[in-house]
């Protein structure tokens, strides 16, 4: 497994709740109809154990019964894992043995019954070496989560990952060692239920019905061409029952990708999409604002759990072992200023490591939102040998973080300076 990035990415010195900033159409949906969504980024892949981007999970989550799955609720209502699939599950003495109890009345789209096997796929799948499904670093991890045999199947040396049981209505894992994250991790998407019709190598890619990629959820994929139109339309065979509560109020969704920002915006006003990009002169046009209002009614900016950062690389000497230079750096950074170039309504800037909403958040801050370049110094001196902090940029009595670094002066090139990567 690699693992190299972990020592890259140590501690957050600039933390950003960003927003996504959308135009709805005049009139909104209560119930039925196809919403049609309008977006310039390129299309998610489709594929269960593949799909992994905040688009592509927002189609999954729709898509997908999971063993365990969170509320549609929202802040922290919604971040606690509630039975699905699962009636219940039961751990071990030692922690290594999970099992978990399939429900009966969850079907795939094609009318298939959902089974302990279809989890146990979908784990299978998740791990194979050809398919190489980014899942299989939750599962095969020998320092992290760890299911027994599940590192042979992502090396290629098996097929089937022996750690993983089907025993009637009965899903057994077995870990290597207890794991307190389990449990957060098998109910990813990545581990849905799975049908056994998808190829265990190879990536389900353009649909043309509900029978060629069957899901389990509440909706099912019906059409997927890339770059151009995604769709879901409700399951036929999904109904309200036991872990089966989940709102479903719209006949279905079209994802156009790939569109014209400012194409995609007057197709919102004009009522050709139901929602679109807002394009970023906008959000400088005083019309536009007084117009549609924030988030009354058609313009609406909402925060999603995202976070920014500067990575400080700890396996170089500038920074291995020297917490306080680390802290320095973090009173050198603006974090209104960090915010301010993702553009108005973008975001809001605080300095703790949790997004708001994730369970333990404090809407406090342990640095400052502004920089402190006194406190900087005071924390550095000492701890940064022959050197000094200083600002490489200035506009308007902000610092572009970007723009910002740690000067070390040389003592036997006195008149020059170089800059230290981290």
């Amino acid at each position: 497994m690699r693992r190299i990035w972990l020592c890259l990415v140590m501690l957050a010195v600039g933390c950003v709740l960003t927003a996504a900033t959308q135009l709805a159409g005049a009139a909104e949906r209560r119930g039925g109809g196809v919403f049609r969504f309008g977006t310039t980024g390129w299309s998610a892949q489709i594929d269960p154990q593949l799909s992994y981007s905040t688009t592509a999970w927002w189609l999954e989550y729709a898509t997908a019964a999971k063993l365990y799955n969170y509320p549609d609720k929202r802040g922290g209502a919604g971040n606690i894992l509630r039975p699905e699939v699962a009636s219940h599950f039961e751990v071990s003495k030692d922690g290594k043995r999970y099992t978990f109890f399939i429900r009966k009345g969850f079907r795939f789209s094609d009318g298939t019954p959902v089974t302990a096997r279809n989890f146990a796929y979908a784990i299978d799948r998740a791990a194979n070496h050809d398919l190489a499904s980014p899942a299989g670093q939750f599962i095969a991890d020998s320092e992290a989560t760890n299911i027994v045999g599940a590192r042979e199947v992502y090396d290629g040396h098996a097929t089937r990952v022996r750690g993983v049981r089907v025993a009637g209505n009965r899903l057994i894992i077995w870990l290597t060692r207890a794991d307190g994250t389990f449990l957060s991790k098998i109910t990813m998407p990545f581990f849905q239920a799975t049908s056994t019709k998808l190829p265990i190598d190879r990536e389900v890619v353009s649909i043309s019905s509900m029978d060629d990629l069957p899901s389990a959820g509440p909706y099912v994929f019906t059409r997927n061409d890339v770059n151009r139109l995604t769709s879901i339309r409700q399951n036929p065979y999904w109904r309200r029952g036991l872990g089966r509560q989940r709102p479903r109020n719209l006949t279905g969704l079209d994802v156009q990708w790939n569109l014209n920002e400012a194409t995609a915006f007057k197709q919102v006003l004009s009522g050709e999409l139901d929602e679109g990009p807002v394009p970023a002169t906008a959000f400088f046009d005083f019309d536009f604002v007084r117009r549609f209002g924030v988030n009354r009614a058609r313009f609406w900016t909402m925060p999603v759990n995202c976070t920014g950062y500067l990575p400080m690389n700890m396996q170089r000497p500038l920074f291995k072992g020297n917490s306080a230079l680390r802290r320095a750096i973090n009173y050198t950074v603006s974090r209104r200023a960090y915010v301010a170039q993702a553009a108005p309504y973008a975001g809001q800037p605080w300095t703790r490591l949790f997004n708001p909403g994730v369970p333990g958040w404090k809407n406090v801050n342990p640095y400052p939102i502004e920089r402190d370049l006194d406190k900087a110094r005071a924390l550095a001196a000492g701890h940064f040998r022959d050197g000094k902090i200083t600002v490489l940029y200035r506009s308007s009595g902000t610092i572009n973080p970007a723009q910002a670094a740690i000067v070390r002066q040389d003592r036997s090139t006195s008149a020059s300076t170089r800059r230290t990567s981290p």
